[in-house]
């Protein structure tokens, strides 16, 4: 009978690794769940996990897994800022040409042209009368940011279960 040979056991660094990959996947996920606090949790907890990629490496050789992996999940988080704020512009750019083409609701905005209160009043109604197109503008932003976490820290993961090194490409 032929053996298969199948490599089960990890290094407890290896364990603790794919450890903080699985919370950063989880972490990424529950940025999309639609409940406020619940979402915003994440958001503010996802720097502070990014963080602890700088504590943990801090001292380690720079080719060792940890080290390296630590550095492969801050180039992401930084990359998905960047890509962030790429999406972001094309948010705005297309609720401009909503907003120019005549395909926002301004008109929720007409009775409190003239109060002295200003216009917080009125926020509430053009929110409701354009919620399409607004929460269009909010998935342009935040699906291809939540992708391309989730590609990275899985393509982490997949390396870091491998023993190998993490992916140096931009990709």
């Amino acid at each position: 009978m032929a053996s298969v040979d199948i490599k089960t056991a990890h290094t407890p660094s290896q364990q603790w690794l794919m450890g903080y990959y699985a919370v950063l996947m989880l972490n990424t996920l529950a940025l999309g769940i639609p409940y406020r606090y619940f979402g915003d949790t994440f958001l503010y907890l996802l720097p502070v996990v990014i963080l602890l990629s700088f504590v943990i490496r801090y001292g380690k050789d720079q080719n060792s897994l940890v080290y390296t992996h630590c550095g492969y999940v801050i180039g992401t988080f930084f990359r998905g800022l960047l890509l962030a704020l790429v999406t972001f512009a094309l948010s705005v750019l297309f609720l401009l040409i909503l907003l120019f083409s005549g395909n926002l609701d301004m008109e929720a905005f007409q009775p409190c042209l003239h109060d002295v209160g200003g216009l917080r009043p009125c926020v509430p109604i053009f929110i409701k009368s354009n919620e399409f197109a607004l929460k269009t503008g909010t998935l342009i932003v935040v699906l291809p940011v939540i992708a391309y976490f989730l590609y990275r820290f899985l393509r982490g993961f997949m390396s870091c279960r491998d023993a190998q090194l993490p992916p140096t490409k931009l990709r």
